[in-house]
Formats: structure tokens, C-alpha cells, sequence
């Protein structure tokens, strides 16, 4: 009987030492992280962005950008944007006009008034038309942020925000 009882006891021992506890704990970390993807993949977002330079218009207080008429895609008034200035610090503005028809590199001109500033939007010479888009800083105390007329910035407007799961399932 004694020894029926001694096999039993081993027998659970062997089921115990299967699994260690830093297994455990490892299995477990996975397993948090797999549910925080997850959770991310249907709550979180994506911005899908159309990146460009861009200059500071002093007298409009506004920011100058130029696009292709085909990577204007899905820019609308009111679309956020990020502008970068040289040295690293950031601004979040909102697109505030887009001009209706676009413009070719001599009306450009005549209305920005500088040819380095127009040279610099229009850095790629293969496109001879492009849209004018006017981003608009958010705050009245970062519309005035003491710039020069015609700092160069880089800008990306976000066209859309997309769920994670999308490229799961696409």
C-alpha cells in the first residue's frame, strides 16, 4: 500500500516538474503582448500621409506647399498636417486652402515673390503644374512663431487614418 501511494506522489511530481514557473511566466508575457496587439490592431490608427516642402508666408501667416495634381489625393480644407521646421521642432497645423485649379511655376511666381521659395517648392522641374495648398497653424500664439518670411519647412498632410487590422485582412 505503501508504495501505491509513493508511485502516486511521483506521478503528480512528474506532472508539476513539466512545466517550470519562468516557462509560466513567459508563456503568460506572450500572451499579453499577442492581446495588446490585438486590441491595437481594431482601436489603434495608422495616418497615411503626403509629404512635401513648404515656406512660411509672412503676410498671410500662412504655410505655402506645393503638390502634384496626383498626390493630391484625398487632401481636403481641414485636413491636419505636420510641418517640420529645419531644426527639429514641429508644428501641427490644418490645411486651410487649396487652390481651386493648378498653377504653373510662372503664376507661382508672381504670387510668391521669391524665386528661391518657388525654386524650393517646385524642386522637382518635371512637373509643370501644381496645387497650392495654404496650411494654417492651429494657435494664434504659434501663428505668430517669430519666422522669417520664407523659412523652408517640410510638411505632411494626413489624407487618411487607417485601423492596423486592414493590412491583416486585405
Amino acid at each position: 500500500m505503501k508504495r501505491k501511494n509513493a508511485l502516486h506522489t511521483q506521478e503528480k511530481a512528474q506532472y508539476l516538474n513539466l512545466c517550470r514557473p519562468s516557462e509560466l511566466i513567459l508563456a503568460a508575457a506572450l500572451l499579453i503582448m499577442l492581446a495588446g496587439i490585438v486590441i491595437w490592431g481594431f482601436t489603434g490608427e495608422i495616418p497615411q500621409v503626403i509629404r512635401t516642402r513648404g515656406s512660411w508666408h509672412e503676410e498671410e501667416g500662412l504655410f505655402y506647399c506645393a503638390f502634384r495634381p496626383d498626390k493630391l489625393e484625398g487632401v481636403r480644407e481641414g485636413s491636419k498636417a505636420n510641418v517640420r521646421f529645419a531644426n527639429g521642432s514641429a508644428l501641427i497645423c490644418h490645411v486651410a486652402e487649396i487652390s481651386p485649379e493648378p498653377v504653373s511655376y510662372e503664376e507661382a511666381a508672381a504670387e510668391l515673390s521669391s524665386v528661391w521659395r518657388l525654386q524650393t517648392l517646385w524642386s522637382d522641374s518635371e512637373t509643370v503644374y501644381k496645387y497650392v495648398l495654404k496650411l494654417s497653424p492651429e494657435t494664434k500664439a504659434a501663428s505668430s512663431g517669430g519666422w522669417k518670411d520664407g523659412t523652408i519647412v517640410s510638411a505632411a498632410v494626413i489624407v487618411d487614418e487607417v485601423k492596423p487590422i486592414t493590412y491583416i485582412f486585405n
